[in-house]
């Protein structure tokens, strides 16, 4: 849940401009109207016309652009979330939600939506809990606000609507457990908790630094773990107040159960504590750096990205010992791909 680019935008397909053509084309539909007359022959005429239309400006418009097959390009995760309905890994990245379906496809969920999300939580099968910000290019033209708030989606990330604090909040953490959803929001810099599956939030908190990740004890609503830049903090009180904690602070955090805490660095370290947060082993480590790690009951998954290999997506069935690639963006580490955008 921790962003290493907290200001990157992502960057938008180049905006739509009208051709030529489809200045010809409408040109000849107002004069096939006014020659056909009659509002049946008018529509038969469209009916006919309107599929040649589209098939033209489609392959002729010299503006379009062309479209990659099998590919989309992928931009810095912020996210990993794996939907417990079918096991579908997702992540959320500065160009919008991927599904991961094989190591060199990703697939755009939503549409051509560039929302960019900034936490990722699955919930219940098929639904999801975000925060970030909404298209870049909606923002720019007015449509949505700079931050979307806590948002929901029911079907997998393809549509997702506003739950609360739209242009209010930009959580870049969040957990649900206890019947409860937890959230850093680094707007004002509070820890808030909503008993309400998000539609009201109580402020608990403003702790002295800003909170780069967050983890709630399974079997304890009040016991919290979270770190910072430069340290750890300990909540007894479900994140009412905070007091330092021992070792040095990781950036990634998960507790699957009592004795699983699981942590991760930028650089690349898997560690797991069994006694809350108190000791860490190091159970293996990747070779790059770290934007966005899950830790699940039977796996973990870890995304990387430098500028050579541009995205990959790991995951271990061993607990960190060894990994393997489940995604490599071809549109990044194949830059000499005829056709292919390499910018990140």
């Amino acid at each position: 849940m921790y962003d290493r680019y907290p200001d990157r935008l992502p960057e938008p397909p180049p905006p739509r401009r009208r051709s030529p053509w489809s200045r010809i084309i409408s040109s000849f539909l107002l004069n096939s109207a006014r020659l056909l007359g009659g509002g049946l022959f008018l529509l038969t005429g469209l009916a006919l016309v309107i599929p040649l239309v589209v098939f033209l400006i489609r392959s002729i418009d010299p503006d379009r652009p062309e479209r990659i097959p099998y590919a989309e390009r992928v931009g810095h995760a912020h996210g990993l979330a794996v939907d417990p309905a079918d096991g579908a890994l997702y992540v959320t990245t500065t160009r919008g939600m991927f599904w991961i379906k094989s190591p060199e496809w990703a697939q755009r969920s939503g549409g051509d939506s560039y929302q960019d999300s900034r936490a990722l939580i699955a919930v219940r099968p098929g639904e999801f809990l975000a925060s970030g910000q909404p298209d870049i290019r909606d923002r720019v033209s007015g449509f949505a606000p700079q931050y979307s708030g806590l948002i929901r989606s029911q079907d997998a990330g393809t549509k997702w609507r506003s739950v609360s604090l739209s242009g209010k909040a930009n959580f870049h953490a969040l957990e649900a457990k206890h019947g409860a959803v937890f959230g850093y929001e680094t707007l004002s810099g509070g820890f808030m908790v909503s008993s309400d599956a998000g539609k009201t939030w109580e402020t608990r908190s403003q702790p002295a630094a800003p909170l780069l990740d967050f983890a709630v004890n399974p079997a304890d609503a009040g016991h919290i773990y979270a770190v910072t830049e430069e340290a750890v903090l300990i909540s007894r009180d479900g994140g009412r107040s905070w007091q330092p904690g021992p070792g040095e602070p990781l950036r990634f955090l998960v507790w699957l159960d009592p004795s699983h805490l699981w942590g991760a660095d930028v650089d690349g370290g898997i560690y797991l504590s069994a006694d809350s947060g108190a000791n860490w082993q190091q159970q293996g480590s990747l070779t790059a750096p770290l934007e966005a790690f899950l830790a699940l009951d039977n796996a973990l998954y870890a995304a990387t990205y430098d500028e050579d290999a541009g995205i990959v997506i790991h995951a271990s069935l061993d607990s960190g010992k060894t990994w393997e690639e489940r995604y490599r963006d071809p549109l990044l580490h194949e830059p000499s791909e005829p056709g292919v955008d390499a910018t990140p």
